[in-house]
């Protein structure tokens, strides 16, 4: 509501609103912050000047846009990667954490975080923690941060744990990267092969027909197949377009469904390869959030409950809600790890010896560093297994559609005989 700290003014919708945030004083005295749409920004001071007798400060937030004009992205992981970095080092300078924020909005490319960032900007003015702050942009920050922000706000160790998420984001940035390029080589290769595919039916098998009707010779059923789909690529080339995008569509309402992405799990831990690569990324990613919500502070049972919220996979979330369960009855982490029979031996006994040494913190860190290394390991021998597999899919594809063209021409000589 407007006048509230915190609040948001509306004025009439239009196609070209600028959007603001304001402080000004109340005619009580104190500093009221928020956001507001207007024409221009003398519009916008206008207004304010109706409703307080000061205006301290009218800022527009810039709406850069992308390529496409139109479509606004996200914050990424790398923007909320630096905006930890950022706040931490300042906090450490001795910088006033609201002028770093602002700072950080001015400089941001992306719209929609300049718009996050001025909005935590505002709560802090109104009073707000920044860990209550981070909660109001669930859809940018993963639950377990803002709950880490607030232990550190409690303990007086804000600076560090801001530190650790960077660092915490930063390893999983390192390991997802890998995870794409593995994936991206043969995306790409696949694609090419496909496109290349397309357009030799697309446009070559039309043109064997020609020849071969205008001969009166019937062609090999494998030619015939090629050249309905040839004819269909050619003349219903936008119902194939609609197609491929109602298949994508498709995927993605159906992945939404957490039976479903169970399933899909389930198959990719049965599956030669890449089911062991999968288990040590959950693996890695348990022990690294782990480890960070330990050294914050939090009690152990606490710590599963918040990871298990912010699992993206659901056979971990499941594995995870059966460890908080038992640790909650009084098991050792260690023990029940054990008993989900998802964990390596290996992590089983690292825990237990960080247990029985009182040093889990540490042994959690080791366990992540372990496991990062054998994800590693893990994605240089699946691309290997990948690359001759590859060249024997697309030699397939590109040979079988050579072949097909190439089968009629092998009969003409009995035809012109």
């Amino acid at each position: 509501m407007a006048g509230q700290p915190g609040g948001e003014t509306n004025c009439v919708r239009g196609d070209k609103l600028a959007r603001f945030t304001y402080q000004a004083h109340g005619g009580d005295g104190q500093i009221v912050t928020g956001t507001m749409e207007s024409a221009d920004r003398n519009s916008a001071l206008q207004m304010l000047s109706e409703k307080y007798p000061l205006v301290v400060e009218l800022k527009e937030i810039k709406s850069r846009r992308s390529l496409l004009g139109f479509w606004k992205r996200p914050p990424s992981s790398e923007e909320v990667l630096a905006f930890f970095q950022q706040l931490s080092v300042a906090i450490s300078a001795g910088v006033p954490l609201k002028s770093c924020l602002d700072t950080m909005a001015d400089d941001s490319a992306n719209p929609q975080m300049q718009v996050v960032v001025f909005a935590i900007s505002s709560d802090l003015t109104a009073g707000s923690p920044l860990s209550a702050a981070m909660e109001r942009h669930p859809g940018v920050f993963s639950a377990y941060q803002p709950k880490l922000v607030r232990a550190g706000e409690a303990s007086g160790k804000i600076s560090e744990v801001l530190a650790q998420l960077a660092t915490d984001m930063e390893g999983r940035e390192v390991l997802m990267a890998q995870v794409k390029s593995a994936l991206a080589y043969p995306a790409v290769v696949l694609s090419v092969a496909g496109l290349l595919a397309g357009c030799m039916l697309a446009w070559g098998v039309p043109q064997v027909k020609t020849i071969f009707d205008d001969m009166g010779a019937k062609l090999p059923l494998p030619t015939q197949i090629l050249v309905w789909i040839g004819l269909s690529l050619s003349g219903f080339w936008w119902l194939w377009l609609v197609t491929i995008a109602g298949l994508a569509w498709g995927i993605k309402t159906a992945w939404k469904s957490a039976g479903l992405r169970a399933t899909a799990e389930l198959a990719l831990l049965n599956t030669y390869a890449v089911g062991p690569l999968f288990r040590l990324l959950n693996v890695s990613a348990f022990a690294r959030t782990l480890g960070l919500l330990y050294r914050a502070g939090l009690p152990l049972s606490q710590a599963l409950e918040i990871l298990s919220d912010t699992s993206t996979s659901q056979t971990m979330t499941h594995v995870i809600k059966t460890l908080q369960a038992r640790v909650t009855h009084g098991e050792t982490l260690s023990s029940a790890m054990r008993g989900t029979g998802y964990f390596p031996s290996m992590a089983i006994e690292m825990v237990s010896t960080g247990e029985n040494s009182g040093a889990l913190e540490k042994m959690l860190r080791e366990l992540d560093r372990f496991y990062s290394r054998r994800c590693e390991y893990a994605l240089k021998s699946l691309t290997s297994l990948i690359e001759p597999l590859l060249a024997v899919g697309v030699g397939i594809l590109l040979g079988g559609v050579i072949l097909g063209l190439a089968l009629p021409f092998l009969s003409l000589p009995a035809l012109l005989m």
